[in-house]
């Protein structure tokens, strides 16, 4: 519930700033990772920007569902490696050369 709150819930600007800020620095990291891959030649992305934007909305919205406390969600540790996996394997697959 607390992730979901931190993510979702409508907070005052400064706090709204910050989750901005948080999501900047994510895409910075994702977009060096897809450098790194298109210098290597696993990836072949012509717009940085926009595929490290993709990957950043992807992970952070794909969670909205399962951590709305309405949910009343338990999930356990197999469901919640299975999970983070399907995230992973779909950003993955978004990128990766085909």
């Amino acid at each position: 519930q607390l992730a979901y709150s931190l993510m979702f819930e409508p907070v005052d600007s400064t706090v709204e700033h910050e989750r901005f800020r948080v999501k900047q620095l994510i895409k910075q990291s994702i977009k060096k990772i897809l450098a790194d891959g298109n210098a290597s030649g696993e990836f072949v992305l012509d717009d940085l920007n926009t595929a490290a934007l993709c990957v950043v909305g992807a992970m952070t919205y794909v969670v909205v569902e399962p951590l709305d406390p309405a949910q009343n969600t338990k999930f356990d540790h197999a469901y919640k490696d299975y999970f983070s996996k399907q995230i992973a394997d779909f950003c993955v697959d978004a990128v990766q050369k085909k």
